[in-house]
């Protein structure tokens, strides 16, 4: 393009700008600075919801509350006594009830 056509557009773009009513104008101003400011918006929403998609991804699942205290720790399970008690007590109480109300498993052999 050659400069006196550059400045021919120029002019006849200032001659339609200086035609336009003011208030026209300012609403041009004003849909410019809205579009700015929509497409910063929109760009930063994306920037904080890829920052706090890192963030969640580079956290661990747990959180320790409080340190272990080795001096007031002691062993909550297995209670070893009351195992070696209990547990063939158990046994026996079940094996019992089961095989009283059914009968053993030779017993039902020889019934059918």
């Amino acid at each position: 393009m050659e400069l006196n056509e550059i400045n021919y557009r120029i002019s006849s773009a200032s001659g339609q700008i200086a035609q336009m009513p003011k208030t026209e104008l300012q609403l041009r101003g004003i849909e410019r600075k809205f579009d700015l400011n929509d497409a910063i918006y929109t760009f930063l929403m994306q920037k904080r919801s890829e920052a706090q998609i890192a963030k969640a991804s580079s956290m661990p699942d747990y959180e320790v509350i409080d340190t272990a205290i080795p001096a007031m720790s002691r062993q909550v399970a297995p209670k070893n006594q009351v195992e070696l008690h209990l547990c063939p007590l158990v046994g026996i109480t079940y094996t019992h009830r089961r095989y009283s109300a059914e009968g053993f498993p030779e017993q039902q052999d020889r019934r059918q």
